[in-house]
């Protein structure tokens, strides 16, 4: 005999003005091409995109950093983190938010004095 469940409703989540809220997740790509930072910028921003992430490179420097800067605000792009920064990085996702970029605490400092 199998017994009926009962069936649990979640509360859907509303604005003030009782519209659907909008998730904090957004979907972004990895942009590799630095070089061209203003094209790839613009390339994400006229393909709706909101946030990127960058590919490391040793020939990144303090002048590069404020054009990134200033391209991302350009474009509303919030760039989330920086890849392929020399270390231990596990590329999947159970181990990957411990181990990429620079937020991970170990191996931070290794990865620091490469940038």
């Amino acid at each position: 005999m199998r017994r009926k469940q009962a069936k649990t409703k979640l509360p859907r989540l509303r604005k003030k003005n009782n519209k659907k809220m909008n998730s904090n997740i957004t979907i972004g790509t990895i942009i590799y091409n630095w070089k061209d930072i203003e094209g790839e910028m613009k390339k994400l921003s006229d393909s709706k995109f909101t946030s990127c992430q960058i590919n490391y490179s040793d020939a990144m420097d303090a002048e590069f950093a404020k054009k990134l800067r200033e391209t991302a605000d350009k474009y509303k792009i919030k760039i989330t983190t920086i890849v392929g920064v020399p270390g231990h990085c596990v590329w999947n996702f159970v181990q990957g938010p411990s181990t990429i970029g620079l937020v991970p605490r170990e191996g931070r400092e290794a990865k620091n004095c490469h940038i």
